[in-house]
């Protein structure tokens, strides 16, 4: 078996022939030891006990990114909007402009 078959069998990708049976059997047996090792009363416990792993494998479960549509409805003009901004940055310590006058900005159409 080739490396690159390896790795897509690894992350269950879907061949020629259909679904990948291995991944579901993989998926099966994994639920399987993790009810017989206690299910989500020894995942707590395990986490208690040691934070930090149980955070490093949790991190790797959450999506490297968010698609979203978002429609804003800004009755504000494009520089009352860049005013804002500017005041939010000030606010936090990441500009010296006093006001949106201070920062170049091109409308966008």
């Amino acid at each position: 078996m080739s490396e690159n078959s390896l790795a897509n069998l690894a992350k269950g990708r879907v061949g020629r022939s259909g679904p990948n049976k291995a991944t579901a059997s993989v998926k099966q047996a994994l639920q399987e030891a993790f009810d017989e090792l206690g299910g989500v009363a020894a995942l707590v416990k395990w986490g208690k006990s040691d934070p930090g792993a149980f955070y490093g494998i949790w991190s790797k479960m959450l999506p490297a990114e968010i698609k979203a549509d978002v429609n804003v409805t800004d009755e504000r003009s494009p520089a009352e909007r860049l005013e804002a901004v500017v005041a939010l940055l000030r606010a936090a310590g990441k500009t010296t402009a006093e006001t949106a006058q201070d920062v170049d900005f091109k409308e966008q159409p």
